[in-house]
């Protein structure tokens, strides 16, 4: 299929007939895409509603099948050149990619006004896909872990698509999955990739895609804790081996020394246990799923891994983002520090009422998170007692999207409903998975980028998901362990 594409001349996509205003969304891709540099227009033209029609013709566009089927991303990747036809409009598959493009580049500033003032929350899994697959060489250098994870927000009727579907965009399929067989359960096709992935490679980074809260699991399939479930990506992972990310090598050049059982229930690695989790933030996905223990959990230890009120609120600052990037280079931690503390000031000035401001609306979410958190335990203070005892210079100048839009956006993503803040024994922070609680270990395992959650269960150990330890990401576990600090153990995993 993919040398067929690759042959052809010119590509043309029939996305169906000309519904809901089609051909008007198609004339707004161009005006957008032309006037996104200026933010100050985004935000005037959705508080007065300027394209209100154009917008809900965008949005259902976008919710037209096509966009998200996993198997036209090899199609489009492997086309010269595209046209899109809907009804009797024909449009040139460039001025798409500039519209989505635009959008991913403005998605603090338009999102959450437009969900507010339209009631409109486009389909991210569209605009995410088409942004990638429509762009020219795309796929180079992609392995099959990394083109998984890419195309994991597409869909399929047959969920063996999602590793079958884009064989034929990455370089290594030949020899992790050979030729497609369709008798085999998706269970066991998931399972064989991993264990082809570690006789491959020597790493575990498919661990960062396991149970939460990448890839959320299907109730109806039966697989260990250790084994990725493809079926459909919700956020972002943490491993820069996986996509584009502040680079993470907590296990450095530590090879996986894995072993699988017979039946491929089992995974037997070595590394370390780092630490243990001692308390839990709130976690609004627990509350909003009737999960029991969605309540903040104290912590009980007065240990502080950073050393002053300002390396801990910074430290707290990069965690609640993964410490993703949100200024343009040159960027450092004290970034993300003062993008905080201007967050809180602002969420203290806005307290008690709401504005159409989008600045005050970003407060306002900031406020309710703060709200959630601010008497979390911290080495034996609040988390409000450490953020009142700190001031910021802030060095950000006012740009046209603000440094607060981006970090609340950033902090929406990796913790808001997606992941809960966690703090150590040894008085670390970092970021979990929802169902995680204290007393569960914080792990490297050789092979693995990131460190992980794993959960004691008589014995052997349940996988819980990535995690992030302020800390801990390149490396300094590796070396407490080299300087006789810690010891290596294997970690029997089902």
């Amino acid at each position: 299929m993919y040398s067929i594409y690759d042959k052809a001349a010119m590509v043309t996509v029939w996305l169906g007939p000309d519904t809901h205003d089609s051909g008007l969304a198609f004339d707004f891709m161009r005006t957008f895409a032309r006037e996104a540099e200026d933010v100050q227009w985004i935000r005037r033209t959705i508080l007065e509603h300027t394209y209100s029609r154009e917008w809900h013709a965008v949005d259902h566009l976008l919710h037209r099948n096509w966009w998200r089927r996993v198997w036209i991303i090899q199609e489009m990747v492997a086309a010269t050149e595209i046209d899109f036809v809907c009804g009797g409009q024909t449009v040139q598959s460039n001025i798409v990619l500039e519209f989505f493009s635009s959008l991913i580049s403005r998605d603090a500033t338009y999102r959450r006004l437009l969900l507010r003032e339209e009631g409109i929350l486009l389909s991210g899994d569209a605009i995410t896909l088409a942004n990638i697959y429509l762009r020219s060489n795309a796929w180079e250098k992609r392995n099959l872990l990394q083109t998984i994870y890419t195309t994991g927000r597409s869909s399929a009727t047959d969920n063996l698509d999602k590793v079958y579907g884009v064989l034929g965009l990455a370089y290594d399929s030949g020899k992790l999955i050979g030729t497609p067989n369709y008798s085999l359960s998706i269970e066991e096709v998931y399972k064989r990739f991993a264990v082809s992935w570690v006789r491959e490679y020597a790493t575990l980074e498919f661990l960062s895609l396991s149970g939460l809260p990448v890839f959320p699991r299907s109730p109806s399939l039966c697989l260990p804790t250790w084994t990725p479930d493809f079926n459909h990506r919700k956020i972002s992972s943490l491993n820069s081996k996986i996509r584009p990310a502040t680079p993470t090598n907590a296990a450095q050049d530590y090879k996986a020394d894995a072993t699988f059982s017979n039946d491929l229930e089992t995974l037997t690695d070595r590394g370390i246990c780092f630490d243990i989790i001692d308390g839990v933030g709130y976690s609004t996905w627990g509350a909003e799923n009737g999960m029991a223990n969605y309540q903040m959990q104290q912590s009980k230890s007065q240990a502080m891994a950073y050393t002053s009120a300002v390396d801990t609120i910074e430290a707290l600052s990069r965690t609640l983002i993964g410490d993703s990037i949100i200024k343009r280079k040159p960027y450092t931690g004290q970034d993300t520090f003062s993008a905080f503390m201007r967050c809180y000031q602002a969420s203290i000035k806005n307290k008690g009422g709401d504005s159409a401001d989008i600045k005050d609306n970003s407060a306002t979410n900031f406020g309710t998170w703060y709200e959630h958190h601010r008497d979390f335990n911290i080495g034996g203070n609040s988390l409000h007692d450490w953020v009142t005892s700190v001031s910021s210079e802030c060095h950000f100048s006012d740009e046209v999207e603000t440094t607060e839009e981006r970090y609340i956006h950033k902090l929406a993503i990796s913790h808001g409903p997606n992941r809960r803040l966690i703090t150590t024994s040894k008085g670390y922070f970092g970021l979990g998975v929802n169902t995680c609680m204290p007393g569960d270990l914080v792990c490297v395992l050789y092979g693995c980028s990131t460190p992980v959650l794993l959960r004691r269960v008589e014995d052997h150990y349940t996988f819980l998901g990535e995690a992030y330890l302020h800390g801990i990401m390149n490396g300094e576990a590796i070396r407490s362990l080299q300087r006789g600090e810690l010891n290596e153990k294997s970690f029997i995993i089902r």
